[in-house]
């Protein structure tokens, strides 16, 4: 079965309680009814598991038991199928109007036909949905009205705090009560996301929405509020519609002039980084510069997280003092008025938008405070992305304790949390941990769940994150030029998407095209990689196009990438999905094809201690297949045993990992 099937599944056993008799009768008719139909050996359902209507031999099985009944017991029965499934006495008694001996005994009746069950203290429940669906189903639309309208009168009377169930009775006592209903179920939705039940918190405020607009259309105030609760909890719930529901919420704030409704609106529409990947969402920007225009120009924290917003959308704009400047403000500004919430916001998204080789040291700061004052607030949300940042600045820093410290955190932290948002994201962290292990297929596993999960929860960057991940894994596995027809569309739509093209040129490479792999090396070097922006992606760019050059032997290219990366010899290259490896390793390459033997050897050796320092079998294992490399082209006895005992730690490594390709190369090395 899939999905839905398996739901009709459940909904029939809670329906009929595994009754072998209703079961049978159930299915039998949604088979006849074409509800449920087969297809290609599954099953495929077409129905509402909430409204499955219910055969006539078992509404009739279910109409005689009611029948043997005094008509007490009956009435009493009718009237709490309007309650619902469970039902308290005590309202009972106030909707039926029976003195409570009476309604007791009525009571004891059913229970003794097995129509009931006592389940508390003055608390019954029908043993059977469909028992309840029988009754309710014979009440005429008029008595539903008037039993629902009386049902959440006498529990609004007796203080309940069921906000769900009146909720419910009041949307369906009929339009005078209207008003009620929208906000019973507008707090039925709070509720909902405070206990973190995203997807009820999304039903309810959809039909909070479908009330206002079928009751008070002109209300825009009251709508605009409920696009923006809609929209978060959507956010919350992997909705991919929250992006156009805020952006609505925030256009109809605009017009309104609502400045407090639309600076919400706009900060809900992000994901605690930039939105899109390797893109600028206009959209999302416009909003922002449009909230901060409404807002004065005085302290505050809707400012000072409106700035910090507003410069991580800006990622990939080619302007790297605006966005650092927007930060920059963001902090000042929240420090000046100590708001520790505000703060959390603004220091997590601070670490994408200044992430670059010369920020290292701030980051590591910057994300240490983060972590501290998110234990401090409580809050499982500012922890969650407080250890993303925090892993993220540390792995690029080889602190890998403090990283796997923090992704524990995460994977706890992300079960808490049950959004499909964090499961992704949370995922891809596990990924790229596992390859940096050499567990290469635990990591494709991991990268291809993260996929569907990025799918499911409507991030539009999902594929995007996913090949990328997947390119770092085929490296590993010498299969990346099987990617060569996956990237190459990618790379001629945008080009100028980040990674795409160094990664298509290492591509080519290992396919034996090198001359469209110098293509790709030239157009970036006639710029002087100055297209190549100083963020998050620079190390990892600037990483594989020093690989690329050393496949090609292109010593021109080679001197200029060494040039842009000597200043970083001690970090670790990490894009956000996987680690590439120490740009030491990087450096011995480009040394290596330049000539210069004596730094090369001083570059791997320094990568070796890291790749053993970081546990990264596989990336420890290309560096000193490098050297031998190296060494074996050098004159000396000593060269050769050096490069003979490296290439026999190559081969355990790669006979024990799977990484068939640097097996093959180390046998040819040993070989020649």
């Amino acid at each position: 079965m899939d999905a839905v099937g398996h739901a009709v599944a459940r909904a029939v056993h809670a329906g009929t309680a595994g009754n072998p008799f209703f079961v049978g009768e159930v299915l039998r008719h949604l088979i006849e009814s074409n509800a449920i139909v087969q297809q290609g050996g599954r099953w495929i359902a077409n129905v509402d598991v909430a409204n499955m209507p219910i055969p006539a031999a078992v509404r009739d099985v279910i109409l005689r038991r009611i029948g043997r009944l005094s008509r007490t017991a009956s009435d009493a029965l009718t009237f709490a199928a309007a309650m619902g499934r469970d039902f308290n006495v005590g309202i009972l008694g106030v909707i039926s109007r029976l003195d409570e001996d009476t309604l007791l005994a009525a009571l004891d009746e059913a229970v003794a036909a097995r129509l009931v069950d006592e389940t508390a203290v003055d608390t019954y429940r029908f043993t059977h949905v469909l028992v309840r669906s029988a009754l309710y189903d014979g009440l005429s639309a008029s008595r539903r009205v008037r039993l629902h309208r009386r049902v959440g009168e006498a529990m609004e009377a007796r203080g309940g705090r069921d906000v769900t169930a009146l909720a419910y009775h009041f949307t369906e006592a009929g339009p005078e009560h209207v008003r009620k209903a929208i906000d019973y179920t507008t707090l039925a939705g709070d509720q909902a996301l405070a206990r973190l039940a995203h997807d009820q918190a999304v039903h309810f405020y959809r039909r909070a929405l479908e009330l206002v607009d079928g009751w008070n259309a002109g209300d825009d105030a009251e709508r605009c509020e409920l696009l923006t609760r809609l929209g978060t909890a959507e956010k919350s719930a992997g909705d991919r519609a929250y992006r156009e529901t805020l952006l609505l919420a925030a256009g109809l704030a605009q017009r309104l002039g609502d400045t407090d409704r639309l600076v919400r609106a706009a900060l809900a529409n992000n994901r605690g980084w930039v939105s899109r990947s390797g893109e600028v969402d206009a959209e999302r920007v416009a909003v922002l510069e449009s909230a901060l225009a409404a807002l004065d120009e005085r302290d505050g924290a809707a400012r000072a997280m409106l700035l910090a917003t507003l410069a991580a959308e800006l990622v990939y704009v080619d302007d790297r003092p605006r966005r650092v400047a927007l930060s920059d403000a963001a902090l000042a500004m929240v420090r000046r008025i100590d708001d520790p919430a505000a703060l959390a916001h603004v220091l997590n998204l601070r670490s994408h938008v200044i992430w670059a080789p010369d920020t290292l040291d701030e980051r590591l700061q910057n994300t240490a405070e983060h972590v501290a004052l998110a234990e401090r607030l409580q809050d499982p949300l500012a922890r969650w992305y407080a250890s993303v940042t925090r892993a993220q600045a540390c792995i690029e820093a080889g602190d890998v304790a403090e990283v796997d410290r923090h992704l524990a955190r995460l994977s706890e932290l992300t079960v808490e949390l049950g959004r499909p948002h964090q499961r992704w994201a949370g995922t891809i962290a596990r990924a790229w941990r596992e390859l940096l292990r050499g567990r290469i297929e635990a990591a494709e596993a991991l990268a291809t769940e993260a996929y569907e999960a990025g799918k499911a929860s409507g991030q539009g960057d999902a594929r995007r994150y996913y090949t990328v991940q997947l390119s770092a894994i085929r490296l590993e596995q010498g299969r990346l030029a099987e990617l060569v027809s996956v990237l190459e569309p990618g790379f001629a739509r945008r080009p100028h998407i980040p990674l795409l093209g160094s990664t298509l040129a290492l591509a080519y490479c290992e396919a034996g095209r090198a001359q469209d792999a110098r293509r790709i090396l030239d157009d970036a070097v006639a710029s002087r990689f100055q297209k190549v922006p100083l963020d998050v992606v620079w190390l990892p760019e600037m990483g594989l196009y020093a690989e690329v050059a050393t496949c090609l032997g292109a010593a021109t290219p080679a001197a200029l990438i060494y040039e842009r990366l000597a200043p970083w010899p001690n970090h670790v290259v990490f894009n956000g999905v996987y680690v590439l490896g120490s740009v030491s390793h990087a450096l011995g390459l480009l040394a290596r094809t330049l000539g210069r033997h004596d730094e090369a050897a001083a570059h791997f050796a320094r990568a070796e201690e890291v790749h053993r320092k970081i546990g990264a079998p596989t990336l420890l294992a290309r560096t000193r297949l490098e050297w031998a490399h190296m060494l074996l082209g050098q004159v000396g006895g000593a060269q050769v045993t050096r490069a003979r005992t490296l290439l026999g730690d190559v081969l355990v490594v790669a006979r024990d990992l799977g990484l068939a390709s640097i097996e093959r190369r180390a046998h040819g090395l040993l070989a020649a």
